[in-house]
């Protein structure tokens, strides 16, 4: 039925580059991406976390390409993007998944912690953007502008942070209020911004960040219980294929319940 009705969540043909692609959340979108039949640039700061995702992905039969990047490095940021455009032909889908975080509160927070997890989460999407938008822009392989960019948020861009945390939700807020304009202003150029915006997920920096009683005790209160990474690739891949084309601007959230609004 699906197909009769022109329903469409395969990406075979275009190309996508995920940032923060080495773990977590962004190794599965990568993967997720990939599964759905497009060319995936994985990018992230940490080259030996790259290549450890670049074999799993390889044995589970998923080719991508490996890339280091620092999203907070204008330079750096301009050569992924710029390179990847040109060696396949133009840039379809714009994953913005780097994140760092600091389980602190404001009386503790300094300013150069500060200032990091803000260069990271919400200047390299920042950077990330402009650059992905000029390429899209450009035109691809149609010679027509395109293009979907999704970008990490969270729950705690919403209602705050339930554990300290106070950057990471000023970046998250942040985030989601900058792909509204975002979105706004690429719409007439057939690009759409869109945020996925997971709650409480099972990933190595949740677990870095929190003890397991902790997190056992917050799991227990979400409706759905504790979420997996696939559960985000799953809203990325329909968030690019043409089933999300009349989705821009939108904060979907992937929480299980955890916040219903």
């Amino acid at each position: 039925m699906g197909a009769r009705m022109g329903i469409d969540f395969r990406l075979d043909g275009r190309v996508a580059i995920v940032t923060g692609a080495g773990r977590g959340i962004g190794a599965a979108v990568a993967a997720g991406l990939a599964a759905a039949g497009a060319t995936v640039v994985a990018a992230d700061i940490d080259r030996d976390r790259l290549d450890a995702m670049v074999e799993r992905c390889a044995a589970a039969g998923l080719a991508v390409t490996p890339t280091a990047v620092d999203v907070t490095d204008p330079a750096s940021v301009a050569a992924l993007v710029e390179g990847t455009a040109a060696r396949h032909g133009g840039l379809d889908v714009l994953v913005c998944s780097a994140g760092v975080t600091a389980p602190l509160t404001i009386d503790r927070t300094p300013l150069d912690v500060w200032n990091r997890v803000l260069a990271v989460n919400l200047t390299g999407t920042f950077l990330c953007c402009q650059a992905a938008a000029a390429a899209m822009r450009a035109g691809g392989r149609d010679g027509r502008p395109g293009g979907r960019i999704l970008l990490l948020g969270s729950v705690v861009g919403h209602q705050g942070a339930l554990m300290g945390h106070v950057a990471y939700a000023a970046t998250k807020g942040g985030v989601h209020a900058f792909a509204k304009a975002l979105a706004r202003t690429l719409a007439p150029d057939r690009i759409t911004v869109n945020v996925i915006a997971p709650g409480l997920t099972d990933t190595e920096m949740l677990r870095g960040a929190h003890p397991p009683e902790e997190i056992a005790e917050i799991a227990g209160r979400i409706p759905l219980g504790l979420g997996s990474v696939d559960d985000v690739a799953a809203a990325a891949v329909f968030l690019a294929s043409d089933a999300g084309r009349q989705l821009t601007g939108v904060v979907l959230d992937v929480n299980g319940g955890m916040l219903m609004r």
